[in-house]
């Protein structure tokens, strides 16, 4: 698996998955919405932590500039 997630993108990913994951935990949210943003936290929260994103890869997108 290469990746395909670097550098600003990982960083959005991961504040975006924080942000959606603090806004279910603090906020009273209807239950099918608390289930997406809670499967949006884990997908973007994921994605930051191995660098890769397999819709990136579908789409040809490559953010990652390392070795």
């Amino acid at each position: 698996m290469r990746h395909n997630v670097g550098g600003v993108d990982r960083i959005v990913r991961f504040v975006v998955g924080t942000g959606l994951l603090l806004t279910v935990v603090f906020l009273d949210v209807v239950p099918l919405i608390a289930a997406l943003l809670w499967a949006g936290a884990a997908i973007a929260l994921a994605t930051a932590a191995i660098s890769f994103c397999p819709l990136n890869y579908l789409m040809g997108i490559n953010t990652y500039r390392g070795a």
